[in-house]
């Protein structure tokens, strides 16, 4: 649902509960930014074990707005993505006030925040 158009940045869908608290809902879920950086690892794998069309290289590009998703993803694909290219970005977890974002990641700013991240990666 998130992929559809002006969707995007609106807020997560929570456990019900009457008591509003972050653990209810990403003590057992996944965050909406660790499914879409999942959705790209998925993708990738796809590519690299096609049997029927088989790729040389696979190259990853990271439209405006998608940075931190593609430089997390990037961080847990290893030698899978050959080349990415990934615009700079003033993104961080840190500015993420509120936990119904969809940018909300548990624990993403006590490691390191986005400049960990990409550092842990080959992106520039």
């Amino acid at each position: 649902e998130s992929n559809q158009p002006g969707v995007t940045k609106g807020p997560v869908r929570l456990v019900a509960n009457p008591r509003e608290a972050p653990a209810y809902t990403f003590g057992y879920n996944r965050p909406v930014f660790a499914r879409r950086v999942h959705d790209i690892l998925s993708v990738v794998r796809h590519i690299r074990t096609d049997t029927h069309h088989p790729v040389k290289s696979v190259q990853l590009s990271a439209p405006a707005g998608t940075e931190q998703y593609t430089v997390a993803a990037l961080a847990l694909t290893g030698a899978a993505i050959d080349k990415a290219v990934v615009a700079a970005t003033d993104f961080r977890f840190a500015s993420v006030v509120d936990y119904k974002s969809p940018d909300f990641l548990p624990g993403a700013i006590k490691y390191g925040d986005l400049p960990g991240l990409r550092a842990a990666t080959k992106a520039p």
